[in-house]
């Protein structure tokens, strides 16, 4: 069973080096989309519950060898978070961002040329298109544009993974902010950042 595993092991790797010899750099693109399970941490993030949002957008990559890829992404993605002070009362604030991942992508060597394994790292520039706090109490909503209070830009640290078959490509990510969302005010910085959990669906069109 061993000289079994042993030989498996090694198939797998002559396998990779021999595609590694005849691989022509390339590049792919495709769109993709999927749903954001968002909150914010930070000191001042206690009591904070998830956010559901979307994102939409796409994706181009270039394959230097068999085994790695760097990619770029252009997504529209909505974050935020939820509170819920009592039992009537739901504070919802809605980040919407265009979000721009640079990713250095890993692909596990599968011997499978219609299926792929890859994980990656990267960061990520998101320019806010829209701030919103939202309460709601009672039945009676009020709704009011946060803007101005939050800064223009945040930075993110993504890693996470994708699995790839016949050009449909699930991909799992986490993106934990690096900058707080809220402005100084007067001398005060509140100290909360975005992260979320975002499960995807793409498609490669070549």
């Amino acid at each position: 069973m061993k000289r079994y595993l042993i030989f498996a092991v090694v198939l797998v790797f002559v396998t990779s080096a021999l595609s590694a010899q005849m691989f022509i750099p390339k590049f792919g693109f495709g769109p993709k989309a999927g749903i954001n399970f968002s909150n914010v941490w930070g000191e001042d993030a206690e009591g904070a519950e998830i956010k559901f949002g979307f994102f939409g957008g796409g994706w181009v990559d270039y394959s230097f060898n068999p085994m790695l890829a760097v990619q770029g992404e252009l997504l529209y993605t909505m974050k935020g978070a939820k509170d819920e002070p009592n039992d009537s009362s739901t504070y919802t604030m809605s980040l919407d961002y265009l979000e721009i991942p640079i990713l250095l992508k890993y692909n596990l060597p599968i011997p499978n040329p219609m299926m792929s394994f890859s994980l990656y790292g990267g960061a990520g520039i998101g320019i806010l298109l829209r701030a919103e706090g939202k309460m709601e109490v009672g039945g009676n909503t009020d709704t009011q544009d946060m803007k101005d209070d939050m800064n223009s830009m945040d930075v993110g640290g993504i890693i996470g993974g994708t699995f790839e078959f016949n050009k449909i490509i699930v991909d799992a990510r986490y993106t934990m902010g690096l900058m707080n969302v809220p402005k100084e005010v007067n001398g005060v910085q509140a100290e909360w950042k975005n992260y979320a959990i975002s499960l995807g669906v793409g498609y490669r069109v070549f």
